[in-house]
């Protein structure tokens, strides 16, 4: 998860606006990833920390997942 405190300390990156019940970064989506994207005007940045329940194999994040998250910063 980034921090929304990274936005403010870096000057440019920005937090973009969440939907409350979206899966990457709702803020009322309990099994969701909650994550904070954010922008500078010429790109899209998130880090993500998956957790144990997020991998199909031990350490090893299912595709589906990442997908997601890319589907999400793409948009």
């Amino acid at each position: 998860m980034c921090p929304p405190e990274r936005a403010e300390k870096e000057g440019s990156w920005k937090s973009l606006p969440v939907t409350r019940g979206c899966f990457v970064c709702g803020i009322n989506n309990s099994a969701g990833l909650g994550l904070t994207l954010l922008s500078d005007g010429r790109g899209v940045e998130v880090l993500v920390q998956f957790r144990d329940e997020h991998c199909g194999f031990t350490g090893v994040v299912h595709g589906g997942l990442i997908s997601t998250v890319l589907d999400e910063v793409m948009a």
